[in-house]
């Protein structure tokens, strides 16, 4: 009888491990980890070990301290098929003490949060057989970290391949390693409560200055945290940590690159190709790299060299886990910060309702201040680009700075922007459903080159907000007031749509750069009515914008208006022709002012080259002129600015 084998085992199905923070439980399920050894290695073997990393929240500094942890322990079993493990990094996996303190978890309030930090430190001292008799978290940390030092001078605990024995201590094993994960979330959680703000700062400062002064014993110390609080950092003894957040060896530390996503999910990748396939989500496209260039459109763009780009991690884990493109990142916490920030800054606010890619700029001296560009940048609604400006191209540590992706955009747009103008939009109900479809449709006829299509339903959008919510604190004149709700509406473009600040005054309006390829070059112009029928809030525009000719207010239309040469028009008595009325005379005024309006676009667009940039392409090249006269009146004119290929 022949001996029966077994059939091969197939293996464990894996997971995402989504909100898993911890690197052994993720592995211990099985769960995808998309390996950082490499970097983290370079940082372990480096010869000055003390960092400082901020990213956003919700993108990995957690599992990324976690992991470290667990190389500093020696936990070799862990990091099968990782780039630490392999003959490459000759790693020797010695272990040395860890001292890991998660800052989130101690409260906020300024004595608790130092009794809870003291109580951490004595805890963790109890389970080495250390007996720590500080009061305080500052002289607490300075004993355990005296005691574990001198501790592993005396025996030594390194039993790598490095070491077997405690007999010598070679230079590059650290005796303590200290990661200090949040260090910032006592303080950004008391922004807007400036008595316990200080008291929680005056601990820290206490703290890390102890702690500094006995960084001599502390082989490796790492610590993160959301956002730069350059006061702290400088005076409270964090200046020894080096700033590693924006250098471009460690721009990938943290979130996937694109090139990650095909190596570690590609079984998911395929899996949610089928599934967008069967809900008609890629209608257009045909394999698992379209997919992917969905999945990069909605959650990729984080920078912080300006180069390098990843994408968000929880969100890519949840779509993934859904396969449905959603606002997965922002929907944990965004819209209250960003409701904290704006309450915080009107003026900052005027400045980004204005734009769909906020270009304006920034050095890396400033990222510590806390002002609305900083705080947008780290924590994630921003993010950096290389400027493009000549003058400013070449100038070290200065970046233009972007809306990162489309989950940031749309989230933003709806959340806030829509909101501002439509205070009562929920974009659940039925109304709000109805004006993003409006919206869609608007993009659609863009990207598809119907002038009237698109008119009628930018006249749509126009027509649908109430007198009452004309957002005068917001938009200063009417010309920005028509573009700043069009704005919202091209967030739904299938495109890259970016807007130059209005005080630029060299740049078109609005740039779509779309999917298929067509680029459309946009400029607005506004012309005012004066007739009180066609008013927002009933009131007679007072800025200067447009070169309108206005049509009567009063009067008999029949019986005084001189005949003209053009107009089609004939005065006089018994010949059979009749008068314009004064609804004829509106029409033929608004088609005038429409008319010149085009033209006026036309003609910035071309004086000022607009699409000059563009134009060396293979793709179609659009001027597209936007005139608007009141809300009800809009007329759009495309012109193509290249030639036909022979292709096309």
């Amino acid at each position: 009888m022949s001996e029966t084998t077994q059939p091969p085992q197939n293996p464990p199905e894996r997971t995402l491990g989504i909100g898993e923070s911890d690197f052994e439980n993720l592995i211990d399920a099985n769960s995808v980890y998309v390996d950082k050894t490499r970097i983290i290695h370079s940082l372990l073997t480096e010869k000055y070990r003390r960092f400082f990393l901020t990213r956003p929240r919700r993108f990995g500094k957690s599992l990324l301290v976690s992991t470290i942890e667990d190389i500093l322990h020696g936990k070799e079993v862990l990091f099968k098929n990782t780039y630490i493990s392999g003959p490459d990094a000759k790693y020797g996996w010695p272990k040395c003490h860890v001292i890991r303190l998660d800052m989130s978890s101690f409260g906020n309030d300024g004595q608790e949060f130092d009794r809870n930090l003291t109580g951490k430190l004595k805890d963790f001292a109890s389970t080495r057989g250390i007996i720590l008799d500080k009061g305080h978290s500052g002289p607490a940390i300075v004993q355990l970290i005296e005691t574990l030092y001198d501790s592993f001078r005396e025996t030594g605990i390194v039993t790598g391949k490095v070491k077997d024995k405690g007999v010598e201590i070679l230079p590059d094993v650290p005796e303590v390693a200290v990661l200090i994960d949040e260090y910032d979330f006592p303080l950004a959680s008391n922004l807007r409560n400036p008595k316990v703000l200080k008291s929680i700062r005056d601990r820290l400062y206490q703290f890390y200055a102890q702690l500094k002064s006995v960084l001599g014993k502390v082989g490796f110390l790492f610590i993160t945290g959301i956002t730069k609080f350059n006061l702290l950092i400088s005076s409270g003894g964090m200046n020894a940590a080096k700033d590693i957040s924006f250098r471009p060896p460690y721009a990938s530390i943290c979130g996937f690159t694109r090139e990650e996503i095909k190596m570690h999910f590609n079984d998911f990748l395929i899996s949610a190709h089928k599934e967008l396939m069967d809900q008609n989500e890629l209608s257009r496209l045909s394999k698992p790299a379209d997919a992917l260039d969905m999945i990069l459109e909605w959650y990729e763009g984080y920078t912080w060299d300006g180069e390098t780009s990843v994408l968000n991690p929880v969100s890519v884990l949840n779509f993934f886990d859904n396969n449905y493109f959603g606002r997965y990142w922002y929907d944990t916490g965004g819209q209250n910060f960003l409701e904290q920030l704006q309450l915080k800054d009107n003026k900052f606010i005027k400045m980004f309702s204005r734009n769909v890619s906020y270009k304006g700029s920034i050095t890396l001296a400033n990222i510590g201040k806390l002002t609305p560009l900083s705080s947008l940048l780290q924590t994630g609604y921003l993010t950096i680009r290389k400027p493009t400006d000549p003058d400013r191209m070449h100038v070290e540590n200065t970046f233009d700075l972007v809306i990162p992706n489309k989950e940031v955009r749309m989230s933003y747009a709806e959340d806030y922007l829509i909101g501002k103008l439509y205070p009562d939009f929920d974009p659940d109900s039925a109304a709000g459903e109805n004006l993003i479809e409006r919206y869609k449709d608007f993009c659609k006829a863009l990207s598809s080159i119907q002038p009237r299509e698109a008119e009628k339903q930018l006249s749509s959008i126009y027509s649908s907000f109430p007198h009452v919510h004309h957002p005068t604190k917001i938009i200063g004149d009417r010309e920005f007031f028509y573009k700043s709700h069009m704005l919202p509406a091209l967030y739904y473009a299938d495109a890259i749509v970016t807007a130059e600040k209005r005080e630029a005054g060299g740049d078109p309006d609005f740039v779509l750069e779309m999917r298929h390829g067509d680029v459309l070059v946009m400029e607005v112009k506004y012309s005012k009515l004066t007739d009180s029928t066609d008013h927002v809030n009933g009131r007679t525009p007072t800025d200067s914008q447009g070169s309108a000719e206005a049509f009567p207010t009063g009067g008999q239309a029949r019986d005084s208006v001189e005949a003209t040469s053009g107009t089609g028009f004939r005065h006089g008595s018994g010949t059979g022709t009749s008068l314009p009325t004064k609804k004829e005379l509106k029409a033929k005024n608004i088609e005038r002012l429409l008319d010149g309006g085009i033209r006026r676009a036309f003609r910035q667009i071309h004086d000022n080259q607009y699409a000059r940039k563009y134009l060396g392409g293979k793709n179609a090249v659009y001027a597209v002129a936007v005139s608007v006269a009141g809300r009800f009146h809009v007329k759009i004119e495309f012109e193509r600015l290249n030639p036909p290929s022979v292709r096309e």
